[in-house]
């Protein structure tokens, strides 16, 4: 099944599919989040989607920080804009990965399944956003369960976000050795 997966992102890889998803992902970095966070007077906050990892504690002191607009902020970010966003990252990555595969054209049946590593990623942030909106809702009560899932879950999506960009500079690199090599 994952083989399956794997093989139909290769198949609908192409510069136009990349394209759409790196304007799209522009569009979110450089107009949608900061609207968002200068909507709610979040620009000198610190972000928990950001962090590496973060205590309960440390997770409630930042939410008590954002006041009561900003909370609201959160809220929109982290229940609707921040929902969709795994879809960008993940997609992106997904298909520089699968483009990257395309251009090696030995590639094992262990290595086709490298362009699912992102999705890893997505999921994780999903579990993230999840912990950080139960928060967020709940506060002043903790949810201290919730701030160790979002952390955890932030974590692991760092990792495989940066297992992913290192997969993708690999495979270029192969790829560009392989092309001068025939």
């Amino acid at each position: 099944m994952l083989r399956k997966l794997a093989h139909f992102f290769i198949s609908f890889a192409s510069f136009n599919v990349l394209l759409t998803f790196v304007l799209v992902f522009i569009f979110f970095n450089a107009f949608l989040f900061p609207y968002v966070v200068n909507r709610f007077g979040l620009h000198d906050q610190p972000m928990l989607d950001f962090m590496f990892g973060f205590t309960p504690d440390q997770a409630y002191s930042v939410i008590g920080g954002y006041g009561e607009l900003g909370r609201a902020g959160i809220l929109w970010i982290s229940g609707l804009v921040d929902m969709l966003y795994p879809f960008v990252f993940g997609g992106l990555l997904v298909f520089l990965i699968s483009i990257q595969l395309k251009r090696i054209p030995d590639f094992t049946t262990k290595q086709v399944q490298l362009n699912l590593l992102p999705l890893i990623a997505v999921g994780a942030d999903f579990m993230e956003n999840i912990g950080i909106i139960v928060m967020v809702n709940t506060f002043p009560d903790r949810a201290d369960g919730f701030a160790i899932l979002s952390a955890s879950a932030g974590m692991v999506k760092w990792t495989f976000v940066g297992l992913s960009i290192i997969v993708v500079m690999m495979l270029f690199i192969r790829a560009r050795i392989k092309n001068k090599s025939q």
